[in-house]
């Protein structure tokens, strides 16, 4: 693991199964005054399945703590992605914006083309390819389209030129023909969308961006109807006037490059929600790297996915350009794959119905988001802390005789007492419980 001190006389890391845990190992290296990043190997072979946090404390010449930092890290096996249709012979949309690819719910998962070299631990992670790079088999293809549509820039303003309907339907028509795919997962449009439209590199005639969008959309569907369309907004008060130009939205909110993920995105994903109707399959742009990778933990990053997904969102899109991850940022970089194995998990509980058959629950922080689910004859409870501090929240669950919780992530369970329980998250860290009537002591 990598740590960046600037004080200090040593630094001391450790590794538990929980922050005030017994200790499983622990390094004391001393700080040196002409380096601040230190780089400590934790022998992770003979640790079993499961959770651990890492903490990192920097003492001072007396052995005083002087401040810590904790990450949560996962030893696990990881489940073969789940099949990818082949061939696709339809996509169809639920009412409520879910994406049915051959009759099935699908939750795309893709990335942009990635500001560095992708490593091994990049492998094996998204459902549709985008960014050509770290493809389960079979990925889907998302088919951005070409057309006369060039992207300018003077002093600060940005704008775009747009040919004439013939020309554009042209290259349109040419574009389509060179995909000959049967994986196709949708067309393409166009990135950041809302930047200002003219006919001409003067500016001198301009454009109404949703009538143009709306009239390339049509022309597209004309050819191909079997496919759904996508733009991408980055604005979001303009989101409203691109609702009905494409089939699919794609949106990037005030919260998805801000310096900080968690603590406005919420309040977007339900803007987005309201603005574009319950139906309007939405994907949900998530900044990786926007505005820089040190702006960014995997616990943000897998927290925003989950609350996306929970707040009624469809897809999720990890922007990893600009300067990129670092390749040897080993720790980010090994997120995408697991990530994506819970997606699977979770998506189709969270879609699942509304059952009569769940229990009550209440939880003692407002911190904490949550949804309880029954899906395949189990109750599912998915969390995620919102908070960017340590909580131990009680969970108390009404019904008859539940027992205990397990955490099929984490290789690990928790007993319930009259139906309570607590459990430890680290700043926006998440868990999936299967809630059980019967006590197991097993793995």
């Amino acid at each position: 693991t990598g740590v960046t001190v600037q004080t200090g006389t040593s630094l001391q890391v450790s590794i538990k199964q929980t922050a005030q845990g017994d200790v499983l190992f622990e390094k004391t290296s001393p700080v040196l005054p002409d380096r601040n990043n230190y780089s400590v190997s934790i022998p992770a072979g003979n640790l079993s399945l499961g959770r651990y946090v890492i903490t990192a404390t920097v003492l001072d010449a007396d052995g005083n703590q002087k401040l810590s930092a904790h990450r949560v890290v996962y030893k696990t096996q990881l489940p073969a992605p789940k099949p990818i249709p082949n061939p696709v012979e339809s996509i169809s949309f639920r009412d409520d914006g879910v994406i049915i690819v051959n009759d099935t719910p699908f939750c795309p998962f893709l990335s942009s083309s990635s500001g560095t070299p992708p490593p091994a631990l990049a492998d094996n992670v998204f459902n549709v390819n985008w960014g050509n790079f770290g493809l389960v088999p079979r990925a889907l293809r998302r088919a951005s389209l070409s057309f006369p549509f060039p992207t300018l820039k003077e002093k600060k303003t940005v704008y775009r030129v747009l040919g004439d309907d013939d020309s554009v339907q042209k290259a349109l028509r040419k574009s389509i023909a060179e995909y000959q795919d049967s994986q196709i997962f949708d067309w393409f449009i166009s990135y950041e969308a809302q930047f200002p439209m003219y006919r001409d590199r003067e500016r001198g005639i301009p454009l109404s961006n949703p009538q143009e969008f709306k009239k390339i959309n049509d022309f597209i569907k004309s050819i191909d109807p079997t496919h759904p369309t996508s733009i991408q907004i980055d604005d979001m008060s303009q989101l409203h006037l691109y609702k009905d130009c494409t089939d699919m939205i794609e949106v990037a909110s005030d919260a998805s490059y801000a310096d900080h993920l968690i603590p406005n995105l919420v309040d977007d994903v339900q803007t987005i929600r309201r603005v574009l109707g319950p139906a309007k399959p939405v994907l949900f742009y998530i900044g990786s790297t926007v505005p820089s990778e040190n702006k960014r933990t995997p616990e943000e990053i897998r927290c925003a996915a989950y609350l996306a997904l929970m707040h009624g969102l469809n897809g999720l899109v990890f922007h990893v350009g600009h300067n990129g991850i670092n390749p040897t940022s080993t720790r980010h970089w090994s997120l995408y794959r697991g990530l994506a194995r819970e997606i699977e998990f979770i998506y189709p509980i969270l879609i699942a119905p509304p059952s009569p058959e769940l229990p009550g629950i209440a939880t003692n922080t407002r911190d904490l988001e949550f949804r309880i689910k029954r899906y395949n004859h189990r109750t599912y409870l998915i969390t995620c802390n919102t908070a960017d501090v340590s909580i131990t929240p009680t969970f108390t669950i009404t019904g008859t005789g539940y027992a205990q919780v397990t955490l099929p992530f984490e290789h690990r369970r928790i007993r319930l007492t009259d139906g309570v329980f607590s459990d430890e998250f680290m700043p926006y860290e998440t868990h999936v419980y299967e809630v059980l009537e019967t006590w197991n002591s097993g793995n």
